[in-house]
């Protein structure tokens, strides 16, 4: 079931506790062992890779600073190589622990649709955008885009990664007469397809370029309703079929990956 918040203030109580929970060693401990399961892994590792190979191709990207959009404790820091991030999030929770693991790194409270960026150096502008997995979490997500654009230069690139509704999985949901799959996480409000987030992109004041990658696929994941939950058990957990479907799903086409991965540019 798509989460359903009444207002901003209801998205940021969900993820203040989150980061809240995270923050303990116990829960900590917990949620290491958790993403050490082979498909939980195999996710944060595909997903930041195949960012990180979109920015690669990107003239320009690294010049300046990046603008994290929703940047949660500052996971980017792993993966961009100049460390020059100015990252965003609605949590005043995830932001202080970005704070304590990056001091140098600038971290602002706040949310997509009013955040106002801070100056930054004038030979560090924003040069890149990473929106990675945020879109979906988003009440109107127009005015957040719209937000973004109206504080970059045209031409500004967004590397934006989200959950895709045309991928493989769901076209078969949809095959199997089995209707519209649910969304991928509980607290995801809404996520689109391919060819709908194109589509509605120049209406946000972006273009798509044509730059994308790939990450995941999970091709059985749809049978999982038809002949229960001893596939997803094999495919989530079997080293060998989560490293199969990795491989597999960088060489896809982003409109049939389950997370697809897209260069847009501020038009």
């Amino acid at each position: 079931m798509a989460f359903n918040p009444a207002n901003n203030d209801a998205i940021r109580a969900e993820f203040d506790n989150l980061y809240k929970h995270w923050s303990t060693p116990q829960s900590v401990a917990a949620f290491a062992a958790q993403t050490a399961a082979p498909l939980n892994d195999s996710i944060y590792i595909e997903r930041h890779a195949a960012i990180k190979r979109l920015a690669d191709k990107t003239p320009g990207a690294y010049d300046g600073t990046m603008l994290d959009i929703c940047c949660g404790a500052g996971n980017s820091m792993r993966y961009w190589p100049n460390k020059r991030v100015l990252g965003v999030d609605i949590s005043p929770v995830a932001i202080g622990q970005a704070q304590d693991l990056y001091p140098d790194s600038q971290w602002v409270v706040g949310d997509v649709e009013t955040f106002k960026l801070p100056k930054l150096p004038a030979k560090y502008p924003v040069s890149c955008i990473v929106n990675s997995e945020s879109l979906e979490h988003w009440i109107d997500p127009s005015i957040g885009m719209k937000n973004i654009r109206s504080q970059v230069k045209t031409g500004t690139p967004m590397i934006l990664s989200t959950p895709n509704r045309d991928s493989v999985h769901c076209r078969m949901h949809r095959y199997l007469g089995l209707g519209e799959p649910p969304v991928s996480c509980d607290q995801h409000v809404r996520e689109f397809g391919y060819d709908e987030l194109i589509a509605l992109a120049p209406s946000w004041g972006w273009t798509f370029d044509g730059g994308e990658e790939s990450c995941q696929l999970f091709a059985v994941w749809a049978c999982e309703a038809a002949v229960g939950h001893t596939v997803r058990l094999v495919t989530d957990n079997n080293v060998e079929a989560v490293k199969m479907f990795a491989e597999i799903g960088r060489c896809l086409p982003a409109k049939y990956a389950f997370c697809m991965v897209l260069r847009f540019r501020a038009s």
